[in-house]
């Protein structure tokens, strides 16, 4: 008599417990159906994303401080240009004679302040407006890149 040969056959391996999902709906144009839930993560909160951003600027300052220097440093030569027509003296004995009385000076230097931090990124001619906007454009491609 012959033997018989039985090959067993090896235990199924225990499988991985991972949780059960429930399977996504379909969604149908123009149908009336049930709205379907998303599932994903949660975002961070304002505070978290904040600071994410300060960490990343921190990290890499001197990348962005070569990028402001480089963007002030080009506005200051297109845009405003070097002779810049601002008439301060002017605005000043102006103010003088609008503001006479004890805080005459503290007024004036505030407001002249005011109107220099006021007028930095303008231009005069239309042509400082069409750099301004390049530069502005090229700067922030610059900071994209940066970032990715």
């Amino acid at each position: 008599m012959a033997k018989k040969t039985t090959t067993k056959k090896p235990a199924p391996k225990a499988a991985a417990k991972q949780p059960r999902k429930i399977k996504q709906g379909s969604y149908k144009t123009l149908k009336l159906s049930k709205r379907i839930k998303h599932q994903g993560t949660q975002l961070p909160g304002v505070f978290k994303l904040f600071g994410l951003s300060l960490k990343t600027l921190r990290s890499n300052w001197k990348l962005f401080l070569g990028i402001t220097l480089v963007y002030g440093f080009l506005t200051i030569i297109l845009v405003r240009g070097i002779g810049g027509s601002l008439n301060l003296s002017e605005l000043k004995v102006t103010l003088q004679d609008a503001f006479g009385g004890s805080l005459s000076n503290i007024s004036t230097a505030t407001t002249l302040f005011s109107y220099l931090v006021g007028s930095a990124g303008t231009s005069n001619s239309p042509a400082g407006g069409v750099y301004q906007s390049l530069l502005t454009l090229i700067a922030s491609l610059a900071i994209i890149w940066a970032l990715r």
